[in-house]
């Protein structure tokens, strides 16, 4: 009788194979779209800062910037429904020590943020996998994600993949929620290949967007980085587990000096993008800087609501535009120029 025993044993281990491989395989082919509603993606970005106040020989300007993107009311535009996207935003530039300033100068943060401000608008295109964002101020909307991906494909310009250089290195699934989603990772065909152990640098996953964060453009990171710190959908956390506390930082926002409102698009920049803000009194200027936080432009734009920002000369990578005013704020915007 202990052949028998074994030969049951031996059964059910081989139908519990067999399901468990179902399972894996309608995880991995089931299309899952973005939620159509109550849902919220919180990222953390931080690295080099810019905007500390003072000059301080020993000291290390850095940044960090705490942003939520969530659906506001639906909303229609030409033949399509959209969801409106909401964002809120702290972002910080402060001095990490040991700090030594020149005389009579005080070292101290400078920090701006802002809530409910509208962003665009997202719809999903579930029969081909794909999902839409018509920016604030465009002419048109733009693949935000494409999820028709095989291993070894060539990521499809999107607004987050402005360069045909990202490539499918890895695809596997991530449990969200408690359903598996397909997981897209991807290396850079620029650098040099891949180990076996090397999943890639970022991921793309189904119903989420990207381990970057929701618009955040998908290059290798220089001097900062930004990464997805979880979702969640009717206030529960979907991403990246459920015991994960998805708070939004707010430290500060009471107290933050006025903002002007900044438009750019396109962002990322291509040839040329428009730069647009509300009328503003009092002097205005215009700034350009690159990574290491030197002035590539300073232009006067007292008077005016609007800047065209040529990207002719520039290398690609991130930059940040500024906009200040002395009496009505400042706004500060992260752009991407393609390669």
């Amino acid at each position: 009788m202990p052949h028998l025993k074994y030969t049951n044993m031996l059964r059910n281990t081989l139908v519990a194979l067999l399901l468990y491989t179902g399972l894996a395989s309608a995880q991995s082919t089931v299309y899952h779209p973005f939620p159509d509603s109550n849902v919220v993606w919180r990222q953390d970005c931080g690295g080099l800062g810019f905007f500390c106040n003072c000059s301080c020989s020993n000291g290390v300007c850095v940044n960090k910037e705490d942003r939520q993107y969530y659906y506001g009311n639906d909303t229609v535009i030409g033949s399509f429904t959209y969801h409106k996207l909401i964002v809120d935003n702290f972002n910080v530039d402060y001095w990490q020590g040991p700090i030594m300033c020149s005389p009579g100068c005080v070292p101290s943060d400078h920090y701006y943020s802002y809530t409910a401000n509208y962003a665009g608008a997202i719809r999903n295109d579930s029969a081909q996998k794909k999902v839409y964002y018509y920016e604030q101020g465009s002419a048109g909307e733009v693949v935000l994600y494409d999820f028709n991906l095989n291993l070894g494909d060539t990521l499809p310009i999107t607004y987050t993949n402005v360069v045909a250089l990202n490539r499918v290195n890895k695809i596997d699934s991530v449990l969200v929620g408690t359903v598996y989603h397909r997981r897209f990772w991807l290396n850079d065909i620029s650098m040099p290949p891949p180990g076996p152990q090397d999943s890639g640098f970022v991921a793309l996953i189904e119903g989420i967007g990207s381990t970057y964060g929701l618009l955040t453009p998908l290059l290798i990171p220089f001097e900062f980085e930004c990464h997805l710190a979880c979702v969640t959908v009717d206030s529960t956390t979907v991403y990246p587990d459920a015991s994960t506390s998805c708070s939004f930082i707010t430290t500060g926002i009471a107290s933050a000096p006025p903002e002007i409102q900044l438009s750019i698009y396109p962002n990322p920049v291509t040839s040329e993008s428009a730069v647009e803000w509300p009328l503003t009194k009092g002097p205005l200027s215009l700034q350009l800087v690159n990574s290491l936080g030197q002035v590539l432009l300073t232009t006067d734009v007292t008077g005016r609501t609007s800047y065209t920002l040529s990207r002719e000369g520039l290398p690609g990578g991130i930059y940040l535009l500024q906009l200040r005013g002395p009496s009505a704020g400042s706004a500060v915007q992260r752009i991407c120029i393609g390669q």
